[in-house]
């Protein structure tokens, strides 16, 4: 169980790093493969349910770290986005300026 909470490097331009990578390998994989595997409708509503998988599984995890950390952990969505990797950082580069 987690005792503390993160806000620092990757967790300071987006909530979930790991899910975001993820969903960019797969669908780099997708798109790179495509010469050999012909990239098919199924392909992309496969990318498309990964992704949605992904979304349902960080808002489980951040119900439950509102429960943990609450008001801070709101304050921490209100600033760094879930996966907008270029809104996170721009409001990173904001935040430094301050």
């Amino acid at each position: 169980e987690t005792i503390m909470l993160v806000t620092e490097g990757a967790y300071s331009v987006v909530r979930h790093p790991a899910h975001l990578c993820s969903g960019l390998i797969l669908l780099s994989a997708t798109i790179g493969l495509s010469n050999w595997i012909p990239f098919t409708p199924l392909s992309v509503i496969g990318n498309i349910l990964v992704f949605m998988g992904f979304h349902y599984s960080s808002t489980e995890e951040e119900e439950l770290n509102l429960m943990k950390w609450g008001s801070k952990y709101r304050r921490y969505m209100n600033e760094v986005p879930r996966f907008n990797f270029l809104l996170g950082m721009w409001r990173r580069s904001k935040r430094e300026q301050e």
